[in-house]
């Protein structure tokens, strides 16, 4: 029983460990080396319960979505995970690079996984531990799905009247684990859901630009968890992700529109007119 107990005791303190710190997990267990930028949007992404992530391209941010996805269900057991997106491939777009990638680096997340299929018609992750990720289609005919992450990307590309009637109604009851039963932890409160969009800027008309500026003023309170950040391609290039040559090929097109290019470049021009021609 010494042994035993002195085990779960060790499980628990490096669960806690990682659990405060789950881009060193990434580093341990996928064998990744994250940027700086990537470990702090991933730890918001764990310790906020709305986080909205406006990137150019270049950032990576479905494969970063991805590492989100397996370390939250290694570490928190029975975590159900919905992704949605402007279509069903692009859904399942996150869970192909679990598949195509993540797998491929690590040891330690194959014998996490039961099973896991990237097809477009049927994505989804199954962990030994009761955790699964999946990829939904963003209309009427989801209803009825749970979760306990909602995962929403290039969500300015989801209809509104869809993601408030029902993608935010995916929310399941609060993952309860069993030692909830116990009376010792009786008091404990249940966790949060959550909510993560992600997306590339947009016009200012658009809804996405209300949603993220609301969430940018609620960062001002601290008794929310709220997470706004956008990224320009600058800090690609920075940081190696891409490269700067590229970036000024397509400025030297000769069909360059600098408005698009502030939107999907430099995430600046989200405040951009719709009436501007492109």
């Amino acid at each position: 029983m010494d042994k035993r107990q002195e085990t779960i005791d060790t499980a628990g303190a490096w669960i806690a460990f990682y659990r405060d710190n789950p881009h060193r997990l990434v580093k341990d267990y996928l064998h990744i080396t994250l940027k700086l930028f990537q470990k702090i949007l991933l730890n918001m992404m764990f310790f906020n319960h709305h986080f909205y992530y406006i990137a150019s391209r270049g950032q990576g941010k479905t494969f970063l979505a991805a590492i989100y996805c397996v370390i939250r269900c290694i570490l928190y057991p029975g975590t159900l995970i919905c992704i949605a997106a402007g279509n069903r491939r692009q859904g399942a777009l996150t869970i192909a690079k679990i598949e195509q990638h993540l797998l491929q680096e690590s040891p330690e997340l194959r014998a996490e996984i039961a099973a896991i299929s990237s097809k477009d018609i049927n994505a989804f992750v199954s962990f030994r531990n009761g955790s699964v990720i999946k990829a939904v289609t963003p209309n009427d005919n989801s209803r009825g799905e749970r979760c306990h992450v909602l995962i929403v990307d290039e969500f300015r590309m989801v209809k509104l009247g869809i993601l408030n009637d029902v993608l935010r109604k995916f929310p399941a009851t609060p993952r309860r684990p069993k030692y909830l039963d116990l009376p010792e932890y009786a008091d404990l409160p249940l966790e949060r859901n959550s909510e993560i969009f992600l997306s590339s800027a947009y016009f200012a008309d658009h809804w996405s630009y209300s949603a993220v500026q609301g969430a940018a003023s609620m960062m001002l309170d601290d008794t929310k968890r709220f997470y706004v950040c956008g990224l320009p391609y600058q800090i690609s290039v920075a940081e190696g992700l891409l490269s700067l040559e590229y970036v000024e090929e397509q400025m030297m097109d000769a069909t360059f529109d600098q408005t698009m290019f502030d939107m999907e470049w430099g995430w600046l021009k989200v405040c951009a007119s719709r009436s501007i021609t492109h």
